[in-house]
């Protein structure tokens, strides 16, 4: 931006002795020139009030205007023809106010209302403004406490989310975790193995051959057992009433129909307590 440049002393004092040749102008009139010179504006500007048939308050509100830097469509709404330097005064006042140039132009096109008219018409107007204001104010104040009150449920739908999902999470783990021991803990044979051995009789007379067989098939049912405990995704509680079936001595056919029916865990409770009962009448 260009940087303005400021009348010399000498040009100020030229252009007012020029001035002072004209009868029109009063002292105060010459003296506010001289100011508004020294304040940086240029000839051409204060020329814009002094060519024209102004009084002093005229001249002053123009002046106020063009020191303001205010663009030359507002300084035409308020310096409009044919009001006088009160009506202008007036018209400044609002519009430094906040009342929209528009609306200032159309309350100065009628030139004939008194400066006191004028002042009441614009504090009506400026009065409405600020309803309009205060209401947008509290309805844009309700929407933001919706707004508000929208993102606390979703956080809250969020937080409980994240709650199932770590619980879920945490079931799945300590069914890992027992499905594990389960694999790890050793029998009395020292394999690798979860079920307790069901309590032990006196043998009748067998051979090797059929005792070495009959171990191997107990131990291919209880690797199948173990298999199908992990493909059946039971969750924590269902897999704690499998391992208390197999402490309590259940069969294997036993143990699998709880597994593969996926009773759920109170009624598989129910069902170990029934067998336990029916071993025993067996025995």
């Amino acid at each position: 931006m260009q940087e303005r440049a400021k009348v010399s002393s000498m040009d100020i004092k030229a252009h007012i002795n020029s001035l002072r040749r004209n009868p029109k102008f009063t002292e105060e009139m010459l003296k506010l020139v001289e100011k508004d010179l020294q304040y940086g504006l240029s000839i051409a500007e204060t020329e814009e009030y002094t060519t024209r048939k102004y009084d002093y308050v005229q001249m002053t509100v123009y002046s106020d205007c063009l020191k303001k830097g205010y663009p030359e469509d507002v300084r035409a709404c308020i310096a409009r023809e044919g009001l006088t330097g009160d009506q202008m005064a007036v018209a400044l006042e609002f519009y430094e106010k906040g009342v929209p140039i528009e609306i200032v132009s159309e309350v100065t096109k009628n030139t004939g209302q008194t400066a006191f008219a004028m002042r009441k018409l614009f504090l009506n107007i400026t009065g409405k403004l600020q309803e309009t204001a205060d209401a947008a104010k509290a309805e844009g104040g309700q929407v933001i406490e919706l707004l508000e009150q929208i993102k606390a449920n979703l956080l809250s739908q969020l937080t409980e989310k994240d709650a199932l999902l770590e619980k879920q999470q945490n079931e799945l783990n300590e069914a890992r975790r027992t499905i594990a021991r389960f694999k790890s803990e050793p029998d009395e044979a020292g394999r690798s193995t979860s079920f307790v051995p069901v309590e032990r009789r006196e043998p009748k007379k067998k051979n090797h051959f059929v005792t070495a067989f009959f171990s191997r098939f107990v131990l291919k049912k209880k690797i199948d057992i173990v298999r199908l405990v992990a493909e059946k995704a039971l969750d924590t509680k269902q897999l704690a009433q499998i391992r208390s079936a197999i402490e309590q001595g259940l069969r294997e056919e036993q143990l699998l129909v709880l597994i593969k029916n996926q009773i759920p865990a109170e009624q598989m409770e129910e069902i170990i307590n029934i067998a336990v009962y029916e071993n025993k009448q067996e025995d």
